[in-house]
C-alpha cells in the first residue's frame, strides 16, 4: 500500500513539474545568442572581429550592447552595424573609449530585418603590444519588432596581438592615449603630438630638415622618427616631450 503511494506521488511530481520543464526547454530554445569571434591581429595592424547573432524567433530589431576590452594590448578604432539589421538602420549610440576600455553600440532597423544574414556588428582594433586580449559583454538588451526585450545570452572572445617588428601609432593608455603625427605647419615636416580627441597639440622637433615616421616606443616614454639633419636619412630617438635628441 505504501509502495502504491509513494508511486503516486512520483507520478504527481512528474506532472506538476511538466509545465515548468517545458517552459524552460522552449526558453532556452528560443533564446537570443549574441557571440564575438574570435581574432588574431599583429602589432601596428588592423582587423575586423564580427559580432554575430543567432535570432530564432525571427524578430530581433533593436539591440543595445556594452563592451569591456584590454585597453593596453588592442586598440578599437572603430565600430559599425552589421548586415543583420538591413539597410534601413538608425544608430541611436556608437561610442568608443580607449582610455576606460569601454564601447557602446545601440541600433535598430525600421524595415523587417532581411532574411540569412548573421553579423550584428563589427569592430575594427588594432594591435598595440603582444598578447591575449579580453573581449567581454556587459551588457546586452534585444527587442523585437514591438520594443519588448528578448531573452538573450552573449559570450566574449580573445584578440591574439601577435608580434611584428612594428611600433603601435598610438602611445599606452597611461599617456592619455597620444598621437604623434608630421604636419607642415611651418613650411617643412616636423613632428607634432596630441591627444586622441584632437586636443592639446604639442610641437616636438623643430629643425629646417625633413622629419618623418613617428613610431612610439612600447612604454610610451620615446619616440622614433627618421630625420635628415646631418645631411643623410638616420633614425633618430627623443622624449615622449620632444627633448634629448640623438641618434
Amino acid at each position: 500500500m505504501r509502495t502504491w503511494r509513494l508511486v503516486y506521488v512520483l507520478v504527481g511530481l512528474v506532472l506538476l513539474a511538466a509545465p515548468l520543464l517545458s517552459a524552460n526547454a522552449l526558453t532556452a530554445q528560443g533564446q537570443v545568442t549574441v557571440t564575438l569571434a574570435p581574432l588574431s591581429v599583429g602589432v601596428a595592424e588592423s582587423g575586423v572581429l564580427e559580432g554575430q547573432i543567432a535570432c530564432p524567433s525571427g524578430g530581433c530589431a533593436s539591440f543595445e550592447i556594452v563592451l569591456n576590452f584590454d585597453r593596453d594590448k588592442i586598440h578599437l578604432d572603430s565600430a559599425a552595424v552589421g548586415p543583420f539589421l538591413g539597410s534601413q538602420v538608425m544608430v541611436e549610440l556608437n561610442r568608443i573609449d580607449n582610455v576606460l576600455g569601454v564601447a557602446w553600440l545601440t541600433a535598430s532597423t525600421t524595415a523587417p530585418p532581411p532574411a540569412g544574414a548573421s553579423v550584428l556588428f563589427t569592430l575594427t582594433i588594432s594591435g598595440l603590444i603582444p598578447g591575449s586580449a579580453a573581449i567581454n559583454v556587459n551588457a546586452l538588451t534585444v527587442k523585437d519588432v514591438n520594443g519588448a526585450p528578448l531573452p538573450s545570452s552573449s559570450q566574449g572572445t580573445t584578440v591574439t596581438v601577435n608580434e611584428t617588428g612594428k611600433i603601435a601609432f598610438f602611445s599606452p593608455p597611461a599617456n592619455g592615449w597620444e598621437v604623434a603625427f608630421v604636419a607642415e605647419r611651418d613650411g617643412n615636416p616636423e613632428i607634432y603630438k596630441m591627444f586622441a580627441d584632437g586636443s592639446n597639440v604639442q610641437r616636438l622637433t623643430d629643425n629646417p630638415a625633413l622629419d618623418r615616421g613617428p613610431k612610439w616606443s612600447p612604454d610610451g616614454s620615446r619616440i622614433a622618427f627618421y630625420s635628415e639633419r646631418d645631411g643623410n636619412r638616420e633614425i633618430y630617438l627623443m622624449n615622449a616631450d620632444g627633448s634629448n635628441v640623438h641618434a
